[in-house]
């Protein structure tokens, strides 16, 4: 058995806590509570706190100063073989493994930053230390190699999706008569999460839905603009979930739902594969990585954007400035698709079953990502 040292800095994320409980065969995952953990749990909710570290990251990468200051004096437990990191590169001299979500997330999610860093970045990816990078798409692949030279490290790239876990659970049995019920699930305590998860198109594209299918309701578990807020509460079919909700209470959400919705401006979220696990039937949109989970036309459908957005590897918060009104061809799209799964009960099942499988046994089942961990652990160990 051997083991990898989990290298933190900030939250635990989905991956990094499935790697923690549901490891390859053959390893195990260890991780040390940091201060930096606490403190990120403690500001990750508060709203001044957030804004004045993305300001501090304006100036310059928080996360690649520490790695390249304080934490290259950090070492790793006794008898760990081998490190994994998600965020912050490791410039000590050991054997590591990278996960990849989007180039800039090296240098504090900035692509000026990158441009400026960009050396360091790749001096340290093609350093013999470096023993395999785990991007966790193919469009974090493509991302990747567009922002720096791979000449030195694009033989360690393995791209690996995440992984769903299924879910036990008894949905109501016809739906004949009750509501077709949609859902809607982004942050509740992240600034800006409504608008980059869709928000703003899903509530428009619900006014006029409704319009034209009067037994369709949404349930929006975010935290939203007062603003807009003030503008849809009230409307027909249409309720806020804007406070944080148990672990139960969310499992009840999805069990109850019939389609689930990220028309996302933003990378895809561990809540895609949750409503995959539900069987739900995802309609999500055409930016970054979100095509690669749903197969249009078979486990849900992909709506495409009416106009250019930035790419996300250029910089998250150009795409919000972006995205402050609604796009009016993602909102058409959306009515197009949901009104399909609206009225015909029969793909609705078919599609949600689909994309239940593919997370008990296709390409987001955690069988099919671990046996792909292995192979990129056994190769960094041999190296």
């Amino acid at each position: 058995m051997k083991t990898v040292y989990a290298d933190l800095l900030g939250r635990v994320g989905f991956r990094v806590r499935q790697l923690l409980e549901h490891p390859p065969e053959g390893f195990r995952f260890v991780s040390r509570t940091q201060w930096a953990d606490r403190l990120s749990d403690r500001a990750i909710g508060n709203d001044f706190l957030w804004r004045w570290r993305h300001r501090l990251n304006r100036l310059a990468p928080l996360n690649l100063m520490a790695a390249y200051g304080p934490l290259r004096f950090k070492r790793p437990p006794a008898g760990a073989d081998l490190t994994y990191s998600e965020s912050p590169l490791i410039f000590r001299r050991e054997p590591w493994v990278v996960g990849v979500e989007v180039a800039i997330q090296f240098a504090g999610y900035d692509h000026r930053h990158l441009e400026r860093y960009r050396r360091v970045v790749e001096a340290a990816l093609g350093s013999r230390h470096c023993r395999g990078i785990v991007c966790w798409s193919e469009a974090a692949r493509r991302s990747l190699l567009a922002r720096l030279s791979g000449e030195k490290f694009a033989e360690k790239i393995s791209v690996v999706h995440p992984a769903g876990t299924p879910k036990r659970f008894a949905r109501p049995g016809s739906s004949n008569g009750r509501p077709v019920r949609i859902l809607f699930v982004s942050s509740v305590v992240t600034p800006g999460g409504f608008e980059q998860k869709g928000g703003r198109e899903a509530l428009e594209a619900f006014v006029w839905l409704r319009r034209i299918c009067p037994q369709a309701e949404l349930i929006v578990r975010s935290d939203v603009p007062e603003s807009l807020r003030s503008c849809y509460e009230g409307a027909p079919g249409l309720k806020f979930v804007t406070q944080p909700v148990t672990r139960a209470e969310l499992d009840r959400l999805y069990q109850s739902a019939d389609i689930f919705w990220y028309p996302a401006h933003s990378l895809s979220s561990v809540v895609v594969l949750e409503a995959m696990s539900y069987a739900l039937p995802v309609v999500t949109s055409d930016y970054y990585d979100n095509p690669e989970y749903i197969e249009d036309g078979r486990t849900g459908f992909v709506a495409r954007h009416g106009r250019a957005l930035p790419s996300w590897d250029t910089s998250p918060r150009e795409v919000l400035e972006a995205v402050r009104e609604p796009d009016p061809g993602l909102v058409g799209e959306l009515v197009e698709k949901t009104r399909l799964l609206v009225e015909q009960p029969a793909l609705r099942r078919r599609m949600g079953a689909a994309a239940r499988e593919e997370v008990e046994h296709g390409q987001f089942s955690l069988a099919v990502k671990n046996r792909k961990l292995q192979a990129v652990f056994e190769r960094a160990l041999a190296a």
